[in-house]
């Protein structure tokens, strides 16, 4: 289950002096999602809903990023911790079943879901700790060989070749 907003209710929690800004792309899935996602943009100077765009452009937009947030309660295997991990761009993510199972359950962007506390705590700390900031780029570039596809078809290969012929 996605959580969209809860990243709105972690902006405003930020100190006045941040910079932090996020473009929040994707399809609104339902009309009142929509609406709350224009209202949130009007409302909330430091959110922009983009709405959805193509694969293309959602790339150049993590590629211009210096993170990227998962802010769902359930989730299959994010696809965008793939795309991050390529850009070498830092994630934040809620600590659920599929987080960890690809990130580990050390990774020192973690927060539980739903806590917008837990969240801006973390984007104020990547924010203004290089120290924390370069924690969360190493354990990005970790990310990045476990998720390449050269390590993706050594594994398999691997797997392939212990079954019974």
């Amino acid at each position: 289950m996605k959580d969209p907003f809860l990243i709105t209710n972690a902006l405003k929690l930020l100190p006045p002096k941040s910079r932090i800004h996020v473009h929040h792309a994707g399809q609104a899935t339902t009309d009142d999602y929509r609406r709350q996602a224009m209202e949130q943009t009007d409302c909330c100077p430091r959110y922009d809903w983009v709405g959805p765009i193509e694969h293309t452009k959602s790339l150049e937009l993590l590629a211009n990023s210096r993170l990227t947030i998962l802010t769902s309660h359930h989730e299959g295997a994010p696809s965008v911790f793939s795309e991050a991990a390529a850009h070498g761009i830092p994630i934040l993510s809620t600590r659920i079943t599929a987080s960890l199972g690809i990130l580990g359950r050390n990774h020192p962007g973690l927060f539980t879901p739903g806590n917008a506390k837990q969240l801006a705590a973390l984007l104020i700390r990547a924010e203004s700790d290089p120290q924390f900031y370069d924690e969360l780029c190493i354990a990005t570039e970790a990310l990045k060989e476990r998720l390449s596809p050269k390590r993706e078809l050594h594994s398999w290969k691997a797997l392939i070749s212990q079954l019974p012929i």
